[in-house]
């Protein structure tokens, strides 16, 4: 019986040993895992915080190359808007005055060497008359009844076998 005792003892010493070397080997490799898990997560880690810098300083970096860019561009609009505020006081002060515009009223028709009595009707029906704001020196260069311009229309005669001319003649002047 003390065989049988002593036998039950060492299987049982062997069956607890088993047991702890099973508990002692699963925390060991707890232990183990818990740290690679912690190394890997740290440099996981490592890596994201690289990958997230490298996209905050470009997007800095964008973002300050926009502000420069709309910074500029307000610049120059600022500009713009000063030299269109500095024309519309010159535009004003220009009209705002009583100077006298000079105004010719002229006749502008066309004439054709034809004894067709319809060509001449034509251009008696589409002749034109305008009112044009000269400077003050062609006004009082200028009578009425002056013929501004007499030309022959080369193309017409060239192209059409037309003969005509262009008849411009001052028909009235008015200062205002």
């Amino acid at each position: 019986m003390k065989m049988y005792n002593n036998i039950k003892k060492q299987n049982m010493n062997k069956e607890n040993n088993y047991w702890k070397g099973i508990l002692v080997g699963f925390a060991v490799s707890t232990i183990v895992w818990c740290a690679l898990w912690a190394f890997v997560i740290g440099k996981i880690d490592n890596v994201h915080k690289q990958e997230l810098d490298y996209i905050i300083e470009k997007h800095q970096t964008s973002t300050q190359h926009q502000v420069q860019n709309c910074s500029s561009l307000i610049n120059t609009k600022q500009t713009e808007i000063a030299l269109l505020n500095e024309t519309s006081k010159k535009l004003n002060n220009y009209t705002s005055q009583k100077n006298p515009r000079y105004i010719l009223r002229i006749k502008l028709k066309q004439s054709h060497l034809s004894l067709d009595i319809r060509e001449h009707l034509k251009d008696a029906m589409n002749a034109i008359e305008f009112e044009i704001p000269v400077d003050k020196d062609f006004y009082n260069s200028v009578s009425v009844g002056t013929k501004i311009t007499d030309e022959f229309r080369v193309g017409s005669f060239v192209l059409n076998g037309s003969l005509g001319k262009w008849n411009m003649t001052v028909i009235g002047k008015d200062v205002r």
